[in-house]
């Protein structure tokens, strides 16, 4: 389970507090912000709960719904084909430059 001696392979239950997700933060190059630290604790120890809860249920013989090498959905070859003509691009797109497509700026 999550949280737990297992888990960790330490022997010791995972401690969610601000120091984990500091140290959390950091790795994955993320700000968090102090004033929300307490409630982000929470969160995370609720989320770390419900997982811990599902890994209980028993699925001993309940086949799983889709497997990953079945044929759903259907894969199609990867084969090369005809490429659209740049004026077609052109004439689709919101605005294009020379050297491509131009679309808004998400990450600062």
């Amino acid at each position: 389970m999550i949280g737990d001696s297992s888990a960790t392979g330490h022997g010791a239950r995972v401690v969610i507090d601000a120091a984990l997700i500091q140290q959390v933060a950091r790795l994955a190059r993320l700000e968090v912000d102090e004033a929300s630290m307490p409630s982000l604790v929470v969160d995370l120890e609720r989320m770390v709960s419900a997982l811990n809860q599902l890994a209980k249920v028993d699925v001993d013989g309940i086949e799983p719904m889709v497997l990953p090498d079945s044929d759903w959905p259907a894969m199609r070859a990867d084969v090369v084909g005809p490429c659209l003509a740049r004026d077609v691009l052109h004439a689709m797109a919101p605005d294009f430059r020379a050297d491509g497509f131009v679309v808004p700026r998400v990450v600062e």
